[in-house]
């Protein structure tokens, strides 16, 4: 099984350093590299400096460098029954998915994928860091990234690979705003949205099972 969620990304240099550059952090057994795996699709090279000057680039040309929303960002992770992060070639797959995943949602944008497993649970995710613009400048749609969407896309292509699909957890948000909550963001205020999110963050990163996150 697969969970995806999804938010947008203001900054996208921001979302790819965090996902490239980020320190490492202790999971149950001690400290794992930071990028376990990486691929990409429509751009070149793993430096995320590089990476975001052909986002960047892609932006001017379109004429769309003042745009809000530069980029999209899916975590799919992973049951830890089905992937260990220990093992190399459940690594490669789990990447593989990821890429697979970023290709289902539209083939046309830069896209990059990293595997990580540096959480407290050691559960094996992807980070996917979609551009918001497509190669032929138009803007990525928003039904392409909407939650049910990506969520269904994920379960084809999990399927598609022989694993077991589960129903995701409860309505779900697509992680845009409301004008009441991006108010109190700018202010620095925690909405109870940011406080649910953060518990059920906490929640999936101790969980190894859908059956125990329901618990958690």
């Amino acid at each position: 099984m697969a969970i995806v969620k999804i938010t947008k990304g203001k900054k996208s240099g921001r979302v790819l350093r965090y996902a490239l550059d980020g320190k490492a952090k202790d999971n149950a057994n001690g400290v794992v590299d930071r990028v376990l795996a990486f691929s990409s699709n429509n751009v070149y090279g793993q430096d995320s400096e590089l990476l975001e000057g052909q986002f960047a680039v892609l932006r001017e040309r379109s004429g769309k460098s003042d745009k809000v929303t530069q980029s999209h960002h899916v975590i799919q992770s992973f049951a830890k029954d089905e992937f260990d992060y220990n093992n190399s070639d459940d690594i490669a797959k789990a990447n593989a998915l990821g890429l697979e995943l970023a290709k289902a949602i539209s083939p046309d944008v830069q896209a990059v994928v990293v595997t990580q497993a540096d959480n407290k649970a050691g559960v094996l995710h992807n980070h996917i860091i979609l551009s918001s613009i497509m190669l032929d400048g138009r803007s990525l749609p928003t039904n392409n990234v909407g939650v049910y969407h990506v969520r269904g896309v994920n379960d084809a292509v999990m399927m598609s690979n022989g694993f077991n699909i589960h129903a995701n957890i409860g309505k779900g948000r697509s992680g845009y705003d409301t004008p009441a909550e991006q108010g109190l963001r700018d202010r620095h205020v925690k909405t109870d949205t940011d406080i649910i999110k953060e518990r059920l963050d906490s929640a999936i990163d101790v969980s190894s099972s859908f059956h125990s996150l329901s618990r958690n």
